[in-house]
C-alpha cells in the first residue's frame, strides 16, 4: 500500500518484506522489514508526509482502505 500511496514503484519483494522507489531503477527508494520481535523502544524512523491538500489525499487513502486511527493527538490537524 506505501508504493500506491506515493505513486512509487514496488522493485522487489520477498515474503512480508519489499522495496519501493519512485521510479524502477532510480534512488533512493525505501525497503520495509517484517521484525517478528515484540517492539521494545521507541521507534526508530518516523516519516512526515505533507501533500499538497491534506483533505484530498485523506480521502485518497480512505478509498485506497486506509482506515483512520486516534493517535491521541487531540484537535491537531
Amino acid at each position: 500500500m506505501v508504493g500506491r500511496t506515493l505513486g512509487w514503484v514496488v522493485v522487489w519483494t520477498f515474503d512480508d518484506d519489499y522495496s519501493i522507489r519512485p521510479v524502477a531503477n532510480r534512488m533512493p527508494g525505501l525497503t520495509f522489514v517484517t521484525v517478528l520481535e515484540a517492539k521494545v523502544g521507541k521507534s526508530r524512523l518516523h516519516l512526515d508526509f505533507h501533500p499538497s491538500d491534506q483533505n484530498v489525499e485523506v480521502d485518497r487513502l480512505l478509498c485506497m482502505g486506509a482506515k483512520r486511527a486516534d493517535i491521541g493527538q487531540g484537535e491537531q490537524s
